[in-house]
């Protein structure tokens, strides 16, 4: 059997493109799966005031947990402060969808298949602007 010259070489290039949309149920899957999980490792603990000086558990029902809670704030504007043992970083809203574009854009458009090292690489990104643990 002959073969042909030059297999590797480039015939077309094909763009494509897919459009994922980040709902607030993706970024409180991130969250939760990072704070009750993929972040412990390197996260101390969530400060016990936000970056505009109110409290994190003002205003939580008993029953939510922390991490739904967090998710709350975040997602209503709040800044939380990560404590990694050295520095306290704050994760805003806005962050945190970059992190979450720049995942989805270097081939994890997939949301369905996240887990909780997807969180805590998007979480990393979100607050030191790559990952910096692990």
């Amino acid at each position: 059997m002959e073969s042909i010259d030059n297999p590797r070489e480039v015939v077309e290039v094909v763009e494509i493109k897919t459009e994922v949309e980040i709902t607030r149920n993706e970024i409180e899957s991130i969250l939760v799966n990072g704070i009750e999980g993929g972040i412990s490792y390197w996260c101390y603990h969530l400060e016990d005031l936000l970056k505009d000086g109110t409290g994190i558990r003002d205003g939580k029902p008993n029953a939510t947990p922390i991490s739904v809670w967090v998710t709350k704030l975040v997602l209503d504007g709040k800044e939380v402060g990560f404590f990694d043992g050295e520095e306290t970083k704050y994760l805003s809203l806005d962050n945190l969808v970059s992190s979450f574009k720049h995942h989805i854009t270097n081939g994890r458009a997939d949301l369905e298949q996240y887990d909780s090292e997807d969180a805590d690489y998007i979480i990393q990104r979100a607050l030191y602007g790559s990952v910096v643990f692990g």
